[in-house]
């Protein structure tokens, strides 16, 4: 597995940290929360920049934007007593199935070019 993969994994965990704490900061308002959103979403954006030295920028941007959706949502049921109904539930379905057949894709493609 390539280190990009690492990398791809920190920068969504990152965002992920990074939004909670911009929820947390109530508007720029508290400060520790917003730093913690700057320095996580700054450091997110690092790690993406990492990956993409060995990753494709479809695949990279893709399974990124995906897992933070997906992310987001489970911190919002979760910790947040936010509910997910039937609509937002296949809207995340969507999301993952969407990259899904991109990867599936994508992999096809690189085997076809080898």
């Amino acid at each position: 597995m390539s280190i990009g993969y690492l990398f791809l994994l920190l920068g969504i965990v990152l965002e992920i940290v990074g939004l909670v704490a911009l929820k947390e900061s109530q508007g720029f308002a508290r400060i520790l929360p917003t730093m913690v959103f700057v320095v996580g979403i700054g450091l997110s954006f690092y790690f993406e920049s990492l990956a993409l030295r060995t990753l494709p920028i479809s695949m990279t941007y893709a399974v990124w934007a995906a897992a933070g959706v997906v992310g987001m949502a489970a911190v919002g049921v979760l910790f947040y007593g936010e509910s997910m109904g039937v609509g937002s539930a296949v809207g995340v379905v969507l999301v993952v199935s969407g990259v899904t057949v991109m990867l599936l894709s994508t992999a096809e493609s690189a085997q076809a070019g080898s």
